[in-house]
């Protein structure tokens, strides 16, 4: 049954003749709905910044980093801020805060903390990621957490469809980009389609 879910997520050729038009219809809208996606994710991260005191002063830290980053520095600062982990709302702060400047090393550094200390991680958490990479044009970086987010059986939503269209749209990558239009419909995810 594992195996089962599993290859249900795998990305499949984009099939026009079984669908026609859908696919190109869908891939044309997609543009607007990623701007609403980041307007969203912008704005859950700042209300929950303005409400938890510890998510600034985080992200201060973490965009100040001195490059090359290296990843033992960054978890010591997040254990030093979290020294009993944070809260999912909390981590859905960070995240958002750093995919509004696009910072998807910073981001993907912050997720490998959460696994390394067996913290929660959501489809929230994977959003704001999978959106900063769409922001960098890094499309196997959000190839890789998309196929994360299966293997943990995190469910994906529009916003999360939306972003990894828009990072293979940026990267050149039609192909990949039409393949997750399919797959989107396949799964029958809302498009928002007018």
């Amino acid at each position: 049954q594992q195996q089962q879910h599993q290859r249900s997520w795998r990305l499949h050729p984009c099939q026009e003749d079984r669908m026609p038009g859908q696919t190109s219809a869908l891939f044309l809208a997609h543009a607007q709905q990623f701007s609403q996606t980041q307007f969203a994710l912008t704005r859950e991260g700042t209300r929950l910044a303005a409400n938890d005191d510890r998510i600034k002063p985080v992200l201060q830290k973490l965009f100040f980093l001195e490059a090359p980053l290296r990843q033992d520095v960054l978890f010591c600062t997040l254990d030093e801020a979290f020294p009993e982990g944070p809260s999912p709302r909390t981590s859905t702060g960070i995240l958002s805060g750093l995919a509004k400047r696009g910072a998807e090393d910073i981001i993907l550094h912050v997720l490998s903390w959460h696994d390394m200390r067996e913290y929660e991680l959501n489809y929230y958490h994977f959003n704001a990621a999978i959106d900063a990479c769409a922001q960098k044009s890094v499309w196997t970086k959000g190839l890789q957490l998309f196929v994360s987010m299966a293997q943990r059986r995190i469910d994906s939503d529009t916003f999360t469809f939306n972003a990894m269209i828009t990072a293979c749209e940026k990267g050149g990558e039609w192909g990949k980009a039409l393949q997750v239009c399919s797959v989107m419909l396949q799964r029958k995810v809302e498009s928002n389609i007018v």
